[in-house]
């Protein structure tokens, strides 16, 4: 055997016995301490109570914050208009509850809810089901939801005559000036007077000026 095959075999013999000895980083590794498990994080104490509270109490104190809505794990046996003040209280379950408990609220729960948050208009394609008397309701506490209210043609002169007052353009979507009554044109006019150019003819605001009517003016 020529030196050369010797030097190349002891060469070859070093090597794996350098890849057969484990390494120090190795070792230290297989030393470490075994990991401790992490202990369940605590409930709060109302948590084993919630079956034995009804939907309507643990609402309550879900509104009062009382009770975090995380805890709750069935939503189903709750009240559309439970679920309703929830979404007023947290937004954010407005999601959770969309599908399926959005579209089959109730109407009596989209009023309420419409009348809190009317931002959420636009996202609920069922206000077709509310009755005039519900927009109506909606309307006192949203003038501006007039845009969004179906059934213009139906309200009530009352209801119209808020609307009038207390959203700007409302105006636009009146045409029922006619059958306002004097003492509402006295209202209107003493808060809106440009709507005096805009929709009275002089025969009206003569019959308006009468010392009376300007009395009751000057009253509301």
């Amino acid at each position: 055997m020529n030196s050369n095959t010797h030097t190349h075999n002891t060469l070859s013999t070093t090597v794996i016995v350098e890849n057969q000895q484990p390494s120090s980083t190795s070792q230290k590794r297989g030393r470490g301490r075994p990991r401790k498990e992490r202990p369940a994080p605590m409930l709060p104490d109302y948590v084993s109570k919630l079956d034995s509270m009804s939907p309507s109490e643990i609402t309550a104190q879900i509104c009062n914050g009382t009770i975090l809505p995380k805890y709750i794990n069935d939503w189903s046996r709750f009240s559309d208009i439970d679920k309703a003040r929830i979404i007023v209280k947290y937004p954010k379950f407005f999601y959770e509850f969309r599908n399926p408990f959005i579209s089959s609220f109730s109407p009596i729960a989209l009023t309420y809810l419409i009348s809190k948050m009317p931002t959420l208009t636009k996202h609920i394609h069922t206000l077709g089901k509310l009755s005039v008397e519900e927009w109506e309701y909606i309307l006192t506490k949203q003038p501006h939801l007039i845009e969004d209210c179906a059934c213009k043609e139906k309200l009530n002169s009352e209801t119209w005559m808020l609307i009038l007052l207390n959203y700007d353009l409302a105006h636009c979507l009146f045409n029922r000036w006619n059958e306002l009554t004097k003492s509402q044109w006295l209202k209107l006019l003493k808060k809106k007077p440009k709507y005096i150019s805009e929709f009275c003819n002089i025969e009206s605001i003569i019959q308006l000026l009468t010392p009376k009517n300007l009395a009751t003016a000057h009253a509301i």
